[in-house]
């Protein structure tokens, strides 16, 4: 089948069945109780690597986020197809470094005011520009609040 009608069939698909999610901790992908193996060959096929895991065709890989984001893997779902471009933005301008005493304070004070590691993230982005995956800020909050119960 051609590039074209293949980048269609997806964007059909994923227009109902899609999803991308930030606060999951960087995910996209279509939930499908029958088809995850033809779904994922799918997407492979158009150079977006997903695997078929629990009724849906994943993908969370960075490259594999940022060609789905480029494709667009939706057409119509203009709120997914947005969460995704702003992953794949947070993904491409993530630095792997440690946080610093800036960025931890402002993390553990969202934490005290009970939010999550996902909307943690989100804030982060969207207010400092600081792009972060929610399983590392759990980690560090995680390790944070261990050394304030060893210190007590």
């Amino acid at each position: 089948m051609p590039y074209d009608w293949r980048v269609a069939f997806l964007q059909g698909v994923s227009d109902g069945e899609g999803y991308a999610s930030i606060r999951g901790g960087f995910r996209a992908g279509i939930v499908t109780y029958t088809n995850g193996e033809f779904l994922a060959r799918l997407l492979n096929s158009l150079g977006v690597e997903a695997s078929p895991i629990e009724k849906q065709a994943a993908i969370w890989k960075r490259e594999s986020i940022l060609r789905a984001a480029r494709l667009p893997m939706f057409r119509h779902g203009t709120g997914r197809q947005s969460r995704l471009l702003e992953m794949a933005a947070m993904l491409d301008s993530m630095k792997w470094k440690q946080f610093s005493e800036d960025e931890i304070n402002i993390i553990m004070d969202l934490y005290s005011q009970g939010l999550v590691a996902g909307q943690i993230a989100m804030k982060l982005w969207r207010e400092h520009g600081i792009a972060r995956r929610p399983s590392v800020i759990s980690r560090m909050i995680t390790r944070k609040r261990n050394k304030r119960l060893a210190q007590d």
